[in-house]
């Protein structure tokens, strides 16, 4: 695989990563508007208790701060350099699925909520294994240890061999310079003693 192909290949990535961040936005959206269309949620809604839950400007902050951190993704997925993005996209995919999942233990869920939570729930979860499995394209390892091995490409398991090849080289060279200048040093001090 050539420079090309890698570039290519991290761009597919973050296209992809950024198209299911759309996708589970507008599942989120939609998913809200039907909400106001929901008489019973509606009534709740005037109230200011939702589900058993006080709808404080703390709790809407919170609300707004989540779905903000979806949004961000979509254009930080396709802006943010490989490690940086693939951590963001695990740790907020994460955020959000737990997030989702938490909702529908919120009072008792109507059908189309549960059928966007899946949704979104699925999504999110695609999200983060896809950027898990995200393998850094430039071939270079920027772990150490054992995981780095257990982690590693063969690309990069072939790199690291061939380091490691090249510095035991110069270390069994210098040993052998070594050698040789003690082998010399004591023939010329016998040499000097005849």
């Amino acid at each position: 695989m050539n420079i090309n192909e890698k570039t290519d290949e991290m761009i597919d990535r973050k296209v992809i990563l950024s198209t299911l961040w759309i996708f589970a936005l507008f599942n989120y959206m939609y998913a809200d508007i039907l909400t106001l269309m929901d008489p019973a949620v509606l009534q709740e809604m005037m109230t200011g208790t939702v589900g058993g839950l006080e709808m404080t400007q703390e709790m809407l902050l919170v609300g707004a701060i989540l779905m903000e951190t979806a949004i961000a993704m979509v254009v930080l997925s396709r802006v943010l350099k490989y490690r940086a993005n693939r951590w963001a996209n695990i740790i907020v995919g994460v955020i959000h699925t737990a997030a989702v999942f938490l909702s529908l233990f919120v009072g008792t869920p109507a059908m189309y909520y549960t059928f966007f939570a899946t949704i979104e729930i699925a999504c999110t979860l695609l999200i983060v294994w896809y950027a898990w499995k995200w393998i850094n394209p430039t071939g270079t390892c920027n772990c150490s240890g054992v995981n780095a091995v257990k982690y590693a490409s063969p690309f990069k398991i072939c790199k690291a061999i061939k380091e490691t090849s090249t510095i035991a080289t110069t270390i069994v060279a210098s040993i052998n310079f070594k050698r040789s200048a003690n082998k010399a040093r004591f023939l010329f001090t016998g040499l000097s003693i005849i």
